[in-house]
């Protein structure tokens, strides 16, 4: 399943982190529900599930060079769908 989770252990031994399942949202004071696992067994995705990703294109110099250079006013926006 998915859950959201508090990462906790040493900063410097991340081998020893574990993975704290929070009940309800994650935001203000966490209650956990007592479920937890060694963070080498829990995949991490994004805490949110975006309907769209808003990109901005031609935003740094390499890029602008691969669209074939040249300048712009404006900056081109763009949406990429969750299901891209």
């Amino acid at each position: 399943g998915v859950a959201f989770v508090s990462i906790e252990g040493p900063p410097d031994d991340p081998g020893g982190a574990i993975a704290r399942e929070i009940a309800e949202h994650p935001f203000g004071n966490p209650t956990f529900t007592g479920r937890q696992w060694p963070l080498a067994d829990v995949r991490l995705l994004a805490p949110i599930l975006a309907s769209k990703v808003v990109c901005m294109g031609k935003n740094y110099a390499a890029h602008i060079e691969e669209m074939g250079g040249g300048t712009f006013e404006d900056p081109i926006i763009f949406l990429k769908p969750n299901t891209a």
